[in-house]
């Protein structure tokens, strides 16, 4: 068994040390790469490890440009990213051998960084008239969608190293044409829990960003939106079922003496049985909230419809009273008495669910 598993260590050694050869000759570059390059970064890696790494890395080098210039040239902006990405990847990758291997590259690092600048300037640039196009349809139309969508192009712009104090302003003039103004009205009038809803639903505001003003309770003189939302009184209800389970068991109630024939005397147990019935009521409280959020669109630029919410939560309690003899009855299921959630809990609770789920549309 031993010369078994020598024999077998010895084989899994001789693999390993051929395998980035062989994968290589089988012409996967980038499993030869990462093998050869796992081994030099350990400091393992031998002449034969690192000629292998560099050819790899030559052959991926190929791959990648031809990859590159086919998308660089098609006439679609995504092509083009691809493109970036690709010499993004090929960048990095030729820079962590470079760091360990300095003379192991044929070409120099300058070249791929000279190609991603040019795709980067294309991109640049063509981003750049998107976002000026963008802008001015935002102008023509009164469409705020549009100067939405300008931002983004400035930040893709900037993203592929344009200069941010140029486009800064222009992303300036795209978020005050894009921003959407939403005016919130609570309708909680002659409401019971009026004050717990305001305090709750005013937090809407939070949901303001970049290109969303909302506000609550306070009117807007810019408002594209103009919402409603009317609370319905929190509905409560208590229905109830009974049942009843009876039990029996054998319970000692004494000892007697006895004496046996040989005049010996013991202490045996005097058995009972007793009963007893355990009645059981179950409440069942159902607490249920509607709302409905109603919308009177100012401009074009409202994009949200009517919609109807509602919110129901349920909380159980048992009672249980023991008639009888209580040592019949199982201690998990004597006399006990659970109460219902209070209407304040509850209510709590349910303006909180409605609020997440009205939250969610904004």
């Amino acid at each position: 068994m031993k010369i078994l598993l020598k024999l077998i260590l010895i084989t899994l050694t001789i693999a390993a040390c051929s395998s980035p050869q062989k994968t290589f000759n089988k012409g996967n570059y980038e499993s030869a790469f990462k093998q050869t390059f796992k081994k030099l970064k350990k400091g393992k890696a031998t002449k034969e490890d690192k000629a292998i790494l560099t050819r790899s890395l030559n052959e991926l080098n190929k791959t990648a440009i031809v990859q590159a210039d086919t998308l660089g040239k098609s006439p679609y902006i995504e092509d083009w990213e691809q493109a970036y990405e690709v010499y993004e990847t090929l960048v990095e990758r030729n820079e962590k051998v470079f760091e360990l291997l300095p003379d192991a590259l044929d070409v120099e690092l300058d070249f791929y960084n000279n190609k991603k600048e040019q795709l980067g300037q294309m991109l640049i640039k063509e981003y750049i008239i998107y976002g000026q196009e963008n802008l001015e349809k935002s102008h023509n139309t009164g469409l705020k969608k549009f100067a939405q969508e300008a931002y983004r192009d400035f930040d893709k712009a900037i993203y592929y190293g344009g200069d941010e104090n140029q486009l800064s302003p222009m992303q300036e003039e795209a978020v005050e044409l894009g921003k959407v103004y939403y005016n919130i009205v609570l309708d909680t009038r002659f409401h019971q829990y009026e004050w717990e809803i305001k305090n709750e639903f005013r937090k809407l505001s939070y949901e303001s960003s970049t290109f969303k003003d909302i506000r609550v309770e306070e009117p807007s003189p810019n408002v594209d939106c103009n919402i409603e939302i009317v609370f319905q009184d929190i509905y409560f209800n208590i229905e109830e079922s009974s049942d009843q389970m009876d039990y029996a068991d054998r319970v000692i109630t004494g000892y007697e003496t006895v004496v046996d024939t040989a005049g010996r005397t013991t202490e045996e147990p005097i058995y009972e049985t007793v009963t007893a019935t355990v009645a059981r009521v179950t409440y069942y409280k159902t607490a249920r909230i509607d709302a409905g959020l109603y919308v009177d669109a100012a401009t074009r630029n409202c994009d949200f419809e009517d919609r109807n919410f509602s919110e129901t939560i349920q909380d159980k309690a048992e009672i249980r009273r023991v008639y009888g003899d209580e040592r019949a009855v199982p201690a998990g299921e004597r006399n006990s008495e659970e109460e219902l959630e209070s209407d304040e809990d509850m209510a709590e609770e349910l303006i909180d669910d409605l609020f997440v789920r009205i939250r969610r549309r904004f």
